[in-house]
C-alpha cells in the first residue's frame, strides 16, 4: 500500500519538487502551500509522512499553529501532528540550521534536513528508511498487545472471591477481550467494520486499527479437526483484504489454548510468505 504523505512548503516550487521525488519513490502526495490548509487535512485523514519546510513566509491565525515572533511554523505544525498522530514519520526542512528543529527531531525520531546538503537520491532514500523503519514501529505497538493478551486471559479466568470467571469460548469472547486491550494502546478501535462486497458477499473485518491502517483477524481452535477449515478461511480472508485499499497491514490472531498446533513457527512461515502482494500479513499463534 501506498505511503500518504503531506508536503508543506510556501514555495510552490520547492513544493512541486519533493512532491514529485516523493511520488516517483511510489508515494500518494498531498500538497499544501498553507500551514492551516496542511492542518485541516492532518486532522481530517491519516498521514504516514509529514515533510515541511520549518519557516514558512506567512503565520496563520488559525489556532494551534499561531506562531509569535520566529515564523517556524513547519516546527509548530509538526508537533502538533505528531501529538494527534504519534505513528506519523516527520521531516522539517531549511535552508539554514535551527537549533529548536534539530533538537525537537532528535528527541521524536524525526529528521531534520538542511535543503543545500542533500541530494535528491539522498532524500528519497533518508525518507524511505524512516518511513519503513515507522511501519515496523506500527506493528510492534499491535505485538505488544498480543503477546500480553494470554496473560491477560489468565488473569481474568481466576477472578477475587469467587466471581465468575471470564471465559474465551469462542471468536467473540476472544474479539471482547482483544478490543478492549487494544483501546489502552489505541484511540479508535473498531469492531465488525463493514468491507466492500467480495463475490457478492458482504464481509466484515474482526477489529480495525484505523490510526495504523491495521486489521485484525480472529480465529480459534479447539479441535486439532477444526484446524484445516481455520487455516481455509485464513487463505480465502488474504483474497478479499487483497482488493482493498485501505489497510496495508493484515493480522490473523490463531487462538490455540490446548496448543493442538505442533509447529506453529512452520505454520506462520507458510501464512507469511503467501503471494506478491503489496500488503503485509503476518499470523499470531496465542498458545
Amino acid at each position: 500500500m501506498k505511503i500518504r504523505a503531506v508536503v508543506l512548503d510556501d514555495d510552490a516550487f520547492l513544493a512541486d519538487t519533493i512532491s514529485r521525488m516523493l511520488e516517483s519513490d511510489g508515494m500518494s502526495v498531498t500538497k499544501f502551500l498553507d500551514a492551516e490548509e496542511a492542518l485541516k487535512a492532518l486532522n481530517s485523514q491519516t498521514f504516514d509522512l509529514l515533510v515541511s519546510d520549518v519557516r514558512l513566509n506567512h503565520g496563520s491565525a488559525f489556532d494551534p499553529i499561531a506562531t509569535k515572533g520566529g515564523h517556524e511554523t513547519g516546527l509548530v505544525l509538526a508537533q502538533y501532528a505528531k501529538r494527534i498522530n504519534p505513528d506519523i514519520c516527520v521531516v522539517l526542512c531549511s535552508g539554514d540550521d535551527v537549533p529548536q528543529a534539530t533538537e525537537w527531531c532528535s528527541h521524536t525520531g524525526g529528521l531534520f534536513l538542511l535543503k543545500r546538503a542533500i541530494s535528491r537520491d539522498q532524500f528519497v532514500s533518508t525518507v524511505g528508511i524512516l518511513t519503513a523503519d515507522a511501519r515496523i514501529m506500527r506493528i510492534n505497538r499491535v505485538e505488544k498487545v498480543l503477546f500480553n493478551f494470554g496473560r491477560a486471559a489468565s488473569v481474568l479466568r481466576q477472578r477475587y472471591a469467587g466471581r465468575p470467571p471470564f471465559e474465551v469460548n469462542d471468536e467473540y469472547d476472544l474479539q471482547d477481550l482483544l478490543t478492549a486491550l487494544f483501546c489502552t494502546h489505541f484511540k479508535d478501535v473498531r469492531r465488525e467494520e463493514p468491507l466492500m462486497s467480495v463475490a457478492g458477499s458482504s464481509s466484515r473485518i474482526d477489529i480495525l486499527l484505523p490510526e495504523v491502517r491495521i486489521a485484525i483477524e480472529t480465529k480459534i481452535v479447539f479441535r486439532k479437526s477444526r484446524l484445516k477449515k481455520v487455516l481455509d478461511e485464513i487463505v480465502m480472508d488474504k483474497t478479499r483484504y487483497e482488493a482493498l485499499p485501505v489497510y496495508d497491514t493484515v493480522i490473523f490472531v490463531l487462538y490455540d489454548p490446548g496448543r493442538l498446533i505442533s509447529m506453529p513457527e512452520s505454520l506462520k512461515a507458510d501464512i507469511e510468505t503467501y503471494g506478491g502482494s503489496a500488503k503485509a500479513y503476518k499470523l499470531r499463534i496465542i498458545q
